[in-house]
């Protein structure tokens, strides 16, 4: 499952020193109810170009007999362009991959730009340095992970205010909507069968 995914990484990263932060989807996450969004099929985090560096060393490893630290080897070659001049899918700098299910962790690293005090990655999304950093520790489904300084305003920046007050969301799989509302009351999201009967 994810959860163990991220429980391993979280302690597989606390042993070799490794600096990292929840991203994306698991922010938005954190901020609601400090867990995982039940639609997420996959994990963003996000680290430092020098730890991108200290993680080539790990590539190919395996996490716990389970987990595939697979490293791009590309990971040195900044920006969204590939060698073509046409601009590049391949802006992963690293995964963690459940070798047994197949669902796996994104790792995205970030680089200083050529404007003072702001860092990208190969997407591109930009961000305010000192929005990300001092990171904080925090939980997410019980597991100790590393948040932005500024959370909220890197989710607005990405996202827009609605992500954070929206109590409605509806996620697309092969034309397919599968709507989720949030429940104050259980103090999480539902998922609420939708219109077109769904697995047919």
């Amino acid at each position: 499952s994810l959860t163990s995914l991220l429980k391993s990484w979280s302690q597989f990263a606390e042993t070799n020193n490794i600096a990292w932060w929840i991203a994306h989807g698991e922010m938005i996450g954190w901020f609601w109810n400090a867990q995982l969004l039940p639609w997420d099929l996959d994990l963003d985090i996000q680290v430092s170009t020098y730890q991108l560096m200290n993680l080539i060393q790990f590539n190919q490893t395996v996490i716990d007999g389970r987990f595939l630290v697979d490293v791009n080897p590309y990971l040195l070659r900044r920006g969204a362009i590939g060698f073509n001049g046409m601009p590049s899918q391949n802006v992963i700098d690293a995964r963690v991959v459940d070798t047994i299910t197949g669902h796996f962790m994104d790792i995205t690293g970030l680089s200083r730009t050529t404007t003072a005090r702001w860092v990208s990655c190969k997407s591109p999304h930009n961000y305010f340095l000192n929005d990300v950093l001092p990171l904080h520790e925090t939980m997410l489904d019980g597991i100790k992970v590393w948040r932005p300084h500024a959370p909220i305003t890197l989710m607005e920046q990405e996202y827009g205010g609605h992500v954070l007050t929206s109590d409605y969301f509806e996620w697309t799989d092969n034309d397919i909507v599968y709507p989720f509302y949030w429940n104050a009351t259980e103090n999480k999201w539902i998922h609420v069968p939708s219109t077109i009967n769904e697995g047919i």
